[in-house]
């Protein structure tokens, strides 16, 4: 996910005096690189503004990087753990009339298919009686400890050990649906049983509403001339 803003010289070029020509490349080449650190704190804003309370692993996502009279402004696409933002994010990202797109699916759901359980992709229910006991984030979402339980309760998952204590998983595949259960991870806890998770044959999917190009083009409209003005006054030291 990433967006390319170039600087056109040339069509400058003829409302410049000599010294001002001379100036211009190095001018640019600033005037751009402010534009990236812009960019980078307005998309940070503009994803407070779209998605509901990002972590700060999202917000901190933008980046980007100089090339000559070229800026590129981008979401970071490097999966330190898990999903990288620009995976996740890219459901969101309104291109090409795109009116439904696929949510990423999650590493739990990937451990789950690979280890045979289940293909069905894991939804969670935050307002399950499972997750309020178990714990839920201050954002309101399912802790990565509980993922890891679930994983090792199941035998998902060859660093968690075996489930002890109370506490107990078992899961109702999607392909399998088993009696008055629906398709989904459960939670048990002496005599109550309660849904963690939903399991869902395909990937939910979302209506994109984050334009990333066109706020970049906007924006890119909107402040780099100012910037250029700016920059070009203070190499000729007016």
């Amino acid at each position: 996910m990433r967006q390319h803003v170039e600087f056109d010289l040339k069509g400058i070029l003829h409302e410049l005096d000599v010294l001002e020509k001379v100036q211009l490349p190095y001018a640019a080449n600033r005037a751009l690189k402010d534009f990236g650190f812009y960019a980078k704190r307005f998309l940070a804003e503009e994803m407070r503004k779209e998605f509901d309370n990002p972590v700060p692993f999202t917000t901190r996502s933008p980046y980007f990087k100089m090339g000559d009279l070229e800026v590129t402004i981008g979401v970071n696409d490097v999966a330190v753990k898990g999903t990288s933002p620009a995976a996740y994010l890219f459901p969101q990202v309104a291109e090409g009339g795109a009116t439904r797109k696929q949510i990423k699916i999650g590493r739990f759901s990937g451990a789950l298919d690979r280890r045979g359980i289940t293909r069905g992709v894991a939804i969670p229910n935050e307002r399950s009686r499972a997750a309020q006991l178990l714990g839920l984030t201050s954002r309101g979402n399912l802790r990565p400890s509980v993922y890891t339980r679930v994983l090792g309760s199941l035998n998902a998952l060859e660093m968690a050990g075996p489930s002890k204590g109370p506490h107990k998983f078992f899961v109702v595949p999607s392909e399998k649906p088993g009696g008055h259960l629906q398709p989904g991870v459960y939670h048990r806890k002496a005599k109550t049983l309660s849904q963690l998770m939903a399991l869902a044959d395909t990937p939910p999917t979302v209506t994109p509403k984050f334009p990333f190009a066109k706020l970049i083009e906007e924006e890119a409209a909107d402040h780099i001339p100012t910037m250029l003005s700016k920059r070009l006054k203070q190499a000729l030291g007016r």
